[in-house]
Parts: C-alpha cells; structure tokens; sequence
C-alpha cells in the first residue's frame, strides 16, 4: 500500500498542469506542452532502449513503474499526452482544469480507496467497484466545484463524472492517465458545445 501512496503521491505532481493551464497565456501554453511532449517520448525511448539507461532507472526509480511501464512507455508519457490533448479540445480553462482534475484526483482516490476498501471486482477487470465509486465521488465533486452547476448545467457535470470513472475502471490496453481527460474533454464538448 505504502508503495501506491508513494505513487499517487507523484502523480499530484501532475497539478502543476492545471497551474499551467491558468497562468501561462493559452498558445505559449500549447507550445511549453508540446515541447514536453517530445521530451518526455525522447526520454522514454532512451530508457527503453539504451541498457545502461534502463539498467540506472530499474535500480534507481523501479519502484514508480507498474510492471507493464517496464518494457514500454510509462504513465508520465500518458499523462502528458492526456494534457496536451485535453488542453487542444476544450479552450475554456474551468472545462480543461476540470478534465485534468478528474485525472489527477479521481484516478488517484479510485487506486487508494480501491487498494483500502477492496470488496468485489468489475467482471474481468482488477479494478475494484469501491474504487470506482471513489472515483465518481471526487469527479463529481471537482465538477460541482469548479464548473458549478449555475454556470455548467449539471448534464455536463455528471456525464463527465461517469465517462471519466468508466475509463478509469476498463480493463483494456489504452492508458487510463490519457483516456481519462481526453474522454472528460470529449463529453465536455458534446454538453457544452
């Protein structure tokens, strides 16, 4: 359990996109972004593929990869990419903070409750029902929170809640830490117009 604290604990880090979101003028926004991008996909091909690189981080910082993030791109690539595409598809910052939130706070409450509480799993899938209720709970509330029903209507709100907590419960191949805001930004758009 101490070893996912320590990781949801890192990825907090990630609210230093939603700073970036609200104080750095929107364009040069995209710029800074899309210039992490490229590092960030550079750093983890170098990782990947250089042995002495990949030998340093499994001593090193092993103990933030899941086993899949091993042998391929890690969350922090995902994550980014979720930003990036996230901060593209919805120019309103309460829309795009709100997607990003969902990310960084839904999906980390989901993983701790989830891990905690336990109890019975969706059918083929690891992820817990505790987990995912935790999950829309915080969605939910970032969503009441920031985008407040009188300003967003609530069908936005609670759309985006839900689609953000089924992409954190899938059991597929796709990277919750980019499916959850990009499909938050996408529901978004279809509420909000």
């Amino acid at each position: 359990m101490w070893i996912e604290i320590k990781r949801k604990l890192f990825h907090l880090l990630g609210l230093i996109y939603v700073v970036g979101l609200v104080y750095i003028p929107r364009t040069a926004y995209i710029w800074v972004l899309t210039a992490a991008v490229a590092l960030i996909f550079i750093a983890e091909q170098i990782r990947l593929r250089v042995p002495a690189v990949r030998s340093w981080c499994e001593r090193k910082i092993s103990h933030m990869f899941r086993e899949h993030e091993r042998r391929k791109l890690s969350g922090v690539f995902w994550i980014i990419d979720g930003v990036w595409i996230t901060v593209l598809l919805l120019p309103p910052v309460p829309l795009a903070a709100t997607a990003l939130l969902y990310l960084l706070l839904g999906d980390g409450i989901a993983s701790l409750a989830g891990k905690r509480l336990r109890g019975p799993k969706w059918p083929g899938s690891q992820k817990s029902v505790s987990g995912s209720a935790a999950c829309f709970a915080m969605c939910l509330f970032i969503g009441v929170t920031l985008l407040r029903p009188r300003y967003y209507d609530w069908s936005g709100i609670v759309a985006g809640a839900f689609v953000a907590t089924v992409m954190e419960g899938l059991p597929w191949r796709f990277n919750d830490n980019f499916t959850i805001p990009v499909s938050a930004a996408l529901t978004f758009l279809v509420c909000y117009r």
